[in-house]
């Protein structure tokens, strides 16, 4: 293959991307905002940029990085597909058939294999940052306990440099769409609607983005990731009980 067919064909594969991205946008808008109740909080928080964003979130369905692109870009992603956050899934859950997988990939979905999952691949993300942004669960599998934190996300924050800009999540609900919520196995129902598949309500509510400067700074921490998970569940179940809280001192979107 010559080097102009090769940019042919790169060419292809970007507007192939976009216009699958634009296909799976507005179908997830219209089941997620028209047929169910979405409910979206502090979107603003989220700067409105290409690169170098990292949406840390727990994770309670299947389909929790496809509600936060949509929560959080839409309909801005018809216009600017450079801003849709990369997101990382299971590659035993999502990866079996090639037609599903290169679909996925083709939305900025990257395969983990979770036996194999090293610095390695961490650092690959951190890559990633530099040309894009990124969405991932710093639980790192599906769970309704928001204080469980694995070491994927502090070690990206940690390593990054620049260091990037960290906007956290909060997800409720979200396992009333589709099946496989936390502590259930995968199987064909999972993936799909729940019945009815209408007017059921979810909450996403982005918080401001975490400082993380006085940690990493601190000569006296030898382990600062610790600290930066911690953090992490700290802004996360603050968003929560906000959420919780009375209605009269609502949080502005």
């Amino acid at each position: 293959m010559s080097n102009r067919d090769g940019e042919h064909l790169k060419k292809f594969e970007v507007w192939l991307s976009y216009l699958v991205l634009s296909i799976a946008s507005l179908l997830s808008f219209l089941y997620f905002r028209l047929l169910n109740r979405t409910k979206i909080v502090g979107r603003k928080n989220i700067p409105r940029q290409s690169q170098n964003i990292l949406l840390v979130s727990n994770h309670r369905s299947l389909h929790d990085s496809l509600i936060i692109g949509v929560a959080g870009y839409f309909p801005e992603i018809l216009i600017y597909p450079s801003q849709a956050p990369y997101n990382l899934a299971a590659k035993e859950n999502f990866f079996k058939s090639w037609i599903v997988g290169f679909i996925l990939k083709l939305c900025r979905t990257i395969p983990v294999e979770r036996k194999k999952f090293s610095r390695g691949f961490l650092f690959s993300v951190i890559s990633l940052l530099k040309r894009g942004n990124v969405c991932i669960f710093y639980q790192a599998t599906r769970s309704f306990d928001i204080a469980e934190a694995k070491g994927g996300a502090s070690f990206i924050i940690s390593k990054s440099n620049p260091r990037p800009v960290v906007v956290p999540i909060y997800l409720e609900g979200t396992e009333k769409l589709f099946g496989g919520g936390p502590g259930l196995k995968p199987k064909l129902s999972s993936y799909l609607p729940r019945f009815p598949w209408f007017g059921r309500k979810i909450t996403v509510a982005f918080g401001e983005p975490i400082n993380f400067e006085n940690i990493l700074e601190d000569e006296g921490n030898p382990n600062p990731n610790d600290r930066i998970s911690e953090l992490i569940v700290e802004k996360i179940s603050s968003l929560a009980s906000n959420l919780h809280s009375s209605t009269k001192n609502p949080i502005p979107v």
